[in-house]
């Protein structure tokens, strides 16, 4: 019983310092606020954990490639911090040139209201439209604009 007990030790304890490990070895963008620097590293290092995940998870055998096992995994992700829509926007799906479009409008625009348009990144092969839905939703909200989140 001892040895299991010393080896779950041993692997949490490298898993943890691994995981500072990469959250202090991100590269910054010069001039960063000193504010922002947690936020940054921990997004880097969660991105590079979720490399390491679905690099591991196609070398087993599991899903047919790293790309499909991302996706996946960061749907997961979206899921489970889904923002709690509040009743002040409305929020669609349609099409705009035949191109799949989701519009965030506020119920109650001002006369002249600002617009927005998102492009998530991806390639073509990464991300969607519902991968960035709980930061355009807080963006057109925070912003008081149509946001137009293009898929």
């Amino acid at each position: 019983m001892a040895n299991c007990l010393f080896i779950f030790a041993v692997t949490v304890t490298t898993l943890v310092a691994m995981i500072v490990g990469l959250y202090w070895n991100q590269d910054l963008p010069e001039g960063l606020p000193y504010d922002q620097q947690f936020g940054a590293r921990f997004v880097g290092a969660n991105l590079d954990v979720y490399r390491f995940l679905v690099r591991a998870a196609s070398f087993v055998g599991i899903g047919d490639s790293p790309i499909e096992n991302l996706n996946y995994l960061l749907n997961v992700a979206e899921q489970i911090f889904a923002p709690d829509e509040e009743p002040g926007l409305d929020v669609y799906d349609t099409k705009i040139a035949n191109v799949p479009v989701r519009v965030y409008k506020p119920k109650h625009p001002d006369a002249k209201s600002t617009g927005v348009v998102y492009i998530h990144g991806g390639g073509w092969t990464i991300g969607s439209v519902a991968m960035y839905h709980p930061l355009t939703y807080q963006l057109a909200k925070e912003a008081k604009a149509v946001l137009i989140s293009v898929e």
